[in-house]
């Protein structure tokens, strides 16, 4: 649901940050007009963006909406916490590398998994 928003802000932003988490960013592939998205985990403070979209477009206090954001978040954390790639909705796949930062595949292609550094293989 949130990934929702996301694509939507990235329709008319360059950058939608998600609290607590990361950045979605929107660059010009050089020499065409096509739209290129990256993902940059140092971005995380709150700028309001997306808590304000949700909250307008749900009705609902700023909040509530955070609440929402911070499910959301969980739920990635959760996911990536167990090595597997997060899908997000009309975007792409949130993973981690084999260090284990946070990186970003746009598309429907889900990302090979690997192992991080560190992981015991079985």
């Amino acid at each position: 649901m949130i990934d929702k928003y996301i694509a939507e802000l990235l329709k008319t932003n360059t950058r939608v940050i998600v609290p607590d988490f990361g950045a979605f960013m929107v660059k010009s592939a050089p020499g065409t007009s096509e739209k290129q998205i990256s993902f940059n985990d140092f971005l995380k403070y709150n700028d309001g963006l997306l808590v304000n979209h949700i909250a307008k477009t749900d009705n609902i206090t700023k909040d509530e909406a955070l609440k929402k954001v911070k499910a959301f978040v969980g739920d990635i954390q959760k996911e990536l916490k167990a090595n597997k790639p997060f899908k997000v909705e009309a975007l792409g796949y949130l993973f981690k590398d084999p260090r284990g930062s946070v990186k970003f595949k746009s598309g429907e292609e889900k990302p090979t998994e690997e192992k991080p550094a560190g992981a015991k293989t079985k």
